[in-house]
């Protein structure tokens, strides 16, 4: 369940701020709950943020 949270967390911080705001999250809850799931966290930022740019990258290339 606490995973479930923080994944959820995390996706919500990594799509409306920037990676770096992410992180000190990720970090933060590593600080305050278990490894495990600030592990999770951080994985799922990381995925989330590659598929942000990716998505960003693509519409750039429509625009031109």
């Amino acid at each position: 369940m606490l995973i479930a949270i923080a994944i959820a967390i995390a996706i919500l911080t990594a799509i409306t701020m920037s990676m770096t705001i992410a992180m000190l999250i990720a970090i933060a809850i590593a600080i305050t709950m278990s490894m495990t799931i600030a592990i999770t966290m951080a994985i799922a930022i990381l995925i989330v943020m590659s598929i942000i740019e990716n998505s960003q990258h693509w519409s750039d290339c429509r625009l031109q």
